[in-house]
């Protein structure tokens, strides 16, 4: 059979599992009906109702006592068993985003007419019902907690997530944090680069958002980490709506350290910031046609401040966004949902990375939309069809430079401060051949066709089967010409005078003599030779899976998915075409056969497709080369106690008139350069990473009233990137028949990472006024590579990278990867204080604590003059060098209380659920000051010539004579520095 007739096959064969697909994540109903005797029950009605759901849905228990309902949104639901001469039973239920919740009936022989209800009161929450470790938070517990609204708010509120990726990026279960999965209504939410969720959605619309970190269902792909699920609402057959305003002022948030103590002025801008949403929607026709639309509105200013200079200014971000979707139901048996979204963002005052002077902030634009399609089919009793296309737009206009002459377009790095950035934006707007006026323009997009047919087979002996299969295609592009500044040129100097409060930067020049001395000041040339044309990163896959019932104890998921790359870069050349087999088991025992215990086991493997990030590393269109020369000319403001220093747009004219003179980019060059798509090129075999899953566990139901779950969870994570030059890569030549040693990406587990956690989680109603929650991870991820940066995302391994060069035990060891986050608790309380005929009060309350980031004594040192070079043209001069541990120290454990005060009032004018509302949050309530962003600044011989070198393979290093920690290591050098100081805000309006 051939493999797109095979892939049709599975389509329309099969399932959808214990968590459902990646396409509208609706939850599914299922169990078995019996007598008092323990006998099924063939022929009951079992009928669902919801305010979520457009009419009733029922279906028949077939000859062997069991049924399913599939494509129920998430919502309450009343569910009614009835059958001729027997009592008819009622049950009220909770179901959550993507869920497939068991349940179950007894029927009695009665009287027509009698009605037996049971309608337990619904648990805050149950973690028993599937064996993916998995919280699901609604919108009514976000709102009462003093947490944020976003996506984010509710991911970082689950087990087994962090904010400890570059950038404050969330990461799951000790994947990197570009390799999670972030999903509105089931439709793709990942950015392109690195991979973070967009924010494409009006806090107020959302519904319920789920994050799942283990034992995750093979219809998700395209991730090694966790998934994060999120819905919105979708309009009913009432009329309801909402109106939101948000006020938020800098002068609301208590001032860090850092401020008081260094800056002379306080830097907070004293203006109220509203950001209002609208949300409105309800039947064109009741039953059948749905709509349902929203807005959010933010024009914020805020202040900031540069590093080291202490430069305060203002910062602009005008955030508009639109949303508009509809629910059809063409009949009882087939759905049709659209949904469109429009941002637009722009953006005054921006920067990129660390800056000292205002010289470096730039204007710029982030328009973007998302249009997603939905269909959802009952074909038979027992057989079930869903398809899903969506597509994403996402550009970045005007980014960095308007200038590209050598004095205005060239970026000064100060590399003893961390190779801090000044006097000119990074990036530039106006480079290329742009017509007139127009400002460069980078594309991000993406689109996903899904397709998939569920079929449930009841047997009599081997009990209930629900099969899955499906067809998922993915695409996604990105285009750009990739220009690092205005010039091409950036210069890294030795230092930076600072005078006049930060206002006056003079650089320091030390040159070098000779070309390849790794402590002088360098010229670093990033040319573009080719635009881009686009690149495309498709991923076609194929699930499949059974959710089998095997008895009410008993419930086992065999699941299997194949994931086919196909991968080209931007300038249309081939970088991956790599087949990916990854099995997904799990099975779930409850030893009384109802769920109050249920123990939990699983085995994945999950496998991440490839990135922007790394698609381009070999692509020589739209990619800026990187060539480094020593500067040689005569040094400039090695005396920072002269009258007279030169400015920094004088000395890059005097630095490049030198440069010219001699040679230009023909010089000798001072390491390895990287020419695109010349001395780099993926390799014929690459591969995408993955991660090998076990999982072991418990969850408990506490009566009706709530439930705990603990999930062990283990991860290997393999196939990392790499570039490996060697002897055995050779040499190439670029057009003009200059000679390089050639890098090529390639898979490697020289390095190594894994992740072992334990994550608890509960919650519990004491009363209907009075609940608890909470979860506490216990984790630890360890490896020998970190994968990733806050500049560019994903990274290569340095392992196979000129090794005669380096060595693991000091320049790749293992240790606490820079996303450990060894412990992390979040425990909460809700109160409900009622006021009778004048409302009531909600009362939030959250604890966080978090244990401190990784830390590492690191820094480039010399190594060239102690390697004999077996025959390469430019080896590294400067390698990593770690001075202790990885990871052997900490940051401040932060530690925070948060409370939030809710109010409603009753106005029936619009409606029975009408009200008006206040809400008042206040973050970090006792002001508690953790610094988590230490400056790491460790100086040695290559940029400090106080210090000696040493043989990094025969010496060991000492303090203060081979390497020292910088002056200010370890203290706050900014206000972001500190965790978020005690801050208010407060919001108010009215829904209906």
């Amino acid at each position: 059979m051939s493999v797109p007739r095979a892939l049709l096959v599975l389509a329309l064969t099969a399932w959808s599992a214990a968590a459902a697909a990646q396409t509208s994540p609706t939850g599914t109903l299922t169990g078995k009906v019996t007598d008092p005797d323990g006998l099924v029950m063939p022929g009951v009605t079992v009928t669902v109702a919801s305010a979520a759901l457009q009419g009733p849905r029922s279906a028949v228990t077939s000859e062997n006592g069991d049924y399913i309902i599939p494509f129920l949104p998430a919502g309450d639901y009343t569910v009614v068993f009835e059958l001729s001469g027997f009592t008819t039973v009622e049950r009220t239920v909770r179901l959550q985003v993507a869920e497939t919740l068991p349940l179950n009936a007894q029927l009695a022989v009665g009287g027509l007419v009698e009605s037996v209800t049971v309608t337990a009161e619904a648990a805050p929450a149950d973690f028993t019902s599937a064996p993916t470790a998995a919280a699901s938070y609604r919108t009514e517990l976000i709102d009462k907690l003093p947490v944020s609204r976003t996506i984010d708010g509710a991911v970082l509120l689950a087990p087994g997530t962090t904010a400890s990726g570059p950038g404050g990026n969330i990461t799951f279960s000790g994947a990197l944090s570009y390799e999670g999965l972030f999903l509105l209504n089931g439709v793709v939410l990942n950015e392109t680069l690195r991979n973070q969720a967009r924010d494409l959605y009006v806090e107020d619309a959302i519904e319920e958002v789920k994050t799942s970190t283990g034992t995750i269902s093979a219809e998700y792909g395209r991730f090694s980490g966790g998934v994060a699920n999120m819905i919105t609402k979708s309009g009913g057959n009432t009329f309801s709506g909402s109106f939101r305003a948000t006020l938020r002022n800098e002068k609301w948030e208590a001032l860090t350290p850092y401020e008081k103590e260094e800056l002379e002025e306080d830097p907070r801008v004293d203006e109220v910031i509203p950001t209002y949403e609208l949300t409105f929607g309800g039947p064109i026709l009741r039953d059948r046609l749905w709509f349902f639309t929203a807005g959010r509105f933010e024009n914020s200013t805020s202040s900031a401040s540069t590093r080291y200079t202490n430069l305060v200014y203002e910062a602009g971000d005008d955030d508009k966004r639109y949303e508009a979707k509809g629910t059809w139901s063409m009949t009882r048996s087939h759905t049709l949902k659209a949904a469109y979204t429009k941002r637009t963002r722009d953006f005054t005052n921006n920067s990129y990375d660390v800056i000292m002077d205002l010289a470096s902030l730039y204007d710029n634009s982030q328009p973007e939309d998302l249009v997603a399609f939905n269909y959802t089919g009952v074909i038979k009793q027992n057989f079930f069809l869903e398809a899903q296309y969506s597509r994403r737009h996402l550009s970045f206009v005007g980014s960095g430079s308007r200038f590209t002459d050598i004095p205005r377009g060239t970026i000064i790095f100060d590399r003893a401060r961390g190779s801090s950035r000044w006097n000119s934006p990074t990036f530039c707007a106006v480079c290329g051949n742009l017509p007139e006026g127009e400002l460069n323009e980078e594309i991000r997009d993406n689109q996903n066709v899904i397709a998939k047919g569920t079929y449930y087979w009841s047997t009599d002996s081997l009990g209930a089967h629900t099969i899955v299969g499906g067809f998922d295609s993915f695409e996604d592009t990105r285009q750009n010409d990739n220009w690092q500044s205005g010039s091409e040129y950036r210069l890294y100097t030795n230092d930076t005078i600072i005078r006049d409060n930060g206002a006056s930067l003079y650089p320091v020049i030390r040159a070098g003599t000779s070309d390849t001395q790794s402590s002088a000041t360098y010229i670093m040339w990033n040319p573009i030779f080719a635009s881009s044309v686009g690149s495309s990163l498709r991923t076609y896959s194929a699930f499949l899976n059974d959710a089998w019932r095997l008895s009410d104890q008993w419930t086992i998921n065999l699941g299997l998915r194949w994931d086919r790359t196909d991968a080209k870069d931007q300038a249309g050349q081939p970088v991956s075409k790599d087949n990916a087999w990854s099995p997904r088991l799990a099975a779930s025992w409850s030893p009384d056969g109802k769920g109050t215990w249920t123990v939990n086991t699983g085995f994945a493997r999950y496998a991440m497709g490839v990135t922007s990030g790394i698609a381009d590393l070999g692509s020589g269109a739209g990619r800026s080369s990187t060539f480094r020369y020593v500067y040689r000319g005569p040094s400039i403001n090695t005396d920072p106690n002269a009258p007279n220093l030169v400015s920094g747009q004088d000395a890059l004219r005097i630095v490049f008139d030198w440069f010219f003179a001699n040679g230009g980019t023909n010089r000798p060059l001072r390491d390895s350069p990287t020419y695109a798509g010349v001395n780099r090129i993926i390799g014929d075999d690459l591969i995408t990473p993955s991660a090998w899953e076990y999982t072991v566990g418990f969850a408990r139901q506490l009566g009706s009233r709530g439930s705990f779950r603990v999930d062990g969870i283990f991860r290997e994570y393999r196939d990392f990137y790499a570039e490996q030059k060697d002897l055995t890569t050779g040499r190439v030549a670029d057009p003009s028949g200059r000679l390089y040693d050639l890098g090529v990406v390639v898979n490697t587990n020289e390095v190594e990472r894994d992740y072992r956690a334990l994550q608890t989680q509960i919650q519990y109603r004491f009363t209907p006024e009075l609940s608890l929650g909470g979860n506490y991870t216990l984790s630890n991820a360890r490896g020998s590579f970190n994968g990733e940066t806050e500049s560019s995302g994903p990274d290569t391994a340095d392992a196979l990278f000129y090794p005669e060069y380096r060595q693991k035990d000091w320049n790749y060891p293992v240790g606490d990867m820079a996303i450990d986050q060894r412990h992390k608790l979040r425990l909460w309380a809700t109160y409900l204080l009622g006021l009778g005929p004048f409302g009531r009060l909600d009362f939030g309350v959250l604890q966080n604590i978090t244990s401190g980031d990784p830390q590492s004594i690191d820094a480039a040192v010399a190594v060239g003059p102690y390697v004999t070079n077996p025959g390469y043209l430019t080896p590294p001069s400067t390698v990593t060098y770690y001075f202790g541990p990885r990871g052997g120290y900490e940051t401040d454990t932060i530690s925070a209380t948060d409370l939030s005060i809710n109010y409603a009032f009753p106005v029936r004018v619009l409606g029975p659920k009408s009200e008006f509302f206040l809400r008042f949050v206040v973050d970090n309530l006792f002001n508690q000051t953790g610094i988590d962003g230490p400056n790491d600044t460790v100086l040695t011989a290559s940029t400090d010539t106080t210090l000696l070198p040493f043989n990094p393979f025969t010496e060991t290093p000492v303090e203060g004579v081979h390497y020292r920690l910088g002056p200010s290591y370890g203290q706050a050098l900014s206000a972001s520095a500190y965790q978020t100081s005690r801050t208010f805000y407060f919001s108010g309006g009215f829904r209906f």
